[in-house]
């Protein structure tokens, strides 16, 4: 974490991930071209290596994608230190705290890591370029449900009140047509 201390000495960060936001905040105050984040691993993969084995590193992922992922679960960035990239289009360069610096040729074109850039920057585009999971989520199907005003709030209210993030509504008319099935 990267801890900010004040001139009466108190210290604050930026929130979970303090040391992504703030290395992407100070590079974007100083127009940077590049900010590289040093981490645990060596980059962005398509998805968890230590679930899938074949998981390979990505080369490039385009910010919106990383977004994305990370949002879904994907822990190798902090969702917050992502959208400043993104917002002041300063590239993000995912790389292993555990190179030894004298190992790393900066002027190679392929280093080790993740360059995390807009999507004009990626040649080959893909049609999946990563998977994100969590096992803490469930599904939830509430069949033939009054199609009436209310009904949802009613449903969701005190699930909110509850704390209970529901990430996902769909809504489909049920097969009598007068009541619907939420999930």
């Amino acid at each position: 974490y990267t801890t900010f201390v004040d001139r009466k000495g108190r210290l604050s960060t930026l929130g979970r991930g303090a040391g992504d936001l703030s290395a992407v905040a100070v590079a974007a105050a100083l127009r940077a071209d590049r900010c590289d984040i040093y981490t645990d691993v060596d980059g962005v993969y398509t998805t968890d290596p230590r679930v899938v084995p074949r998981a390979r590193r990505l080369e490039k992922i385009a910010f919106e994608e990383m977004l994305e992922m990370a949002s879904l679960g994907a822990k190798v960035m902090q969702v917050r230190s992502i959208e400043l990239g993104m917002v002041h289009n300063v590239r993000i360069f995912v790389r292993s705290s555990f190179d030894r610096p004298e190992d790393i040729d900066p002027m190679s074109n392929h280093p080790p890591g993740t360059l995390i850039c807009d999507e004009s920057e990626i040649m080959e585009q893909q049609v999946v370029t990563g998977i994100a999971f969590s096992k803490d989520e469930a599904q939830i199907s509430i069949r033939q449900v009054p199609d009436k005003p209310g009904v949802a709030a009613a449903i969701f209210g005190p699930l909110a009140e509850a704390n209970v993030n529901v990430d996902m509504i769909v809504q489909n008319v049920s097969a009598d047509g007068s009541s619907t099935d939420i999930t």
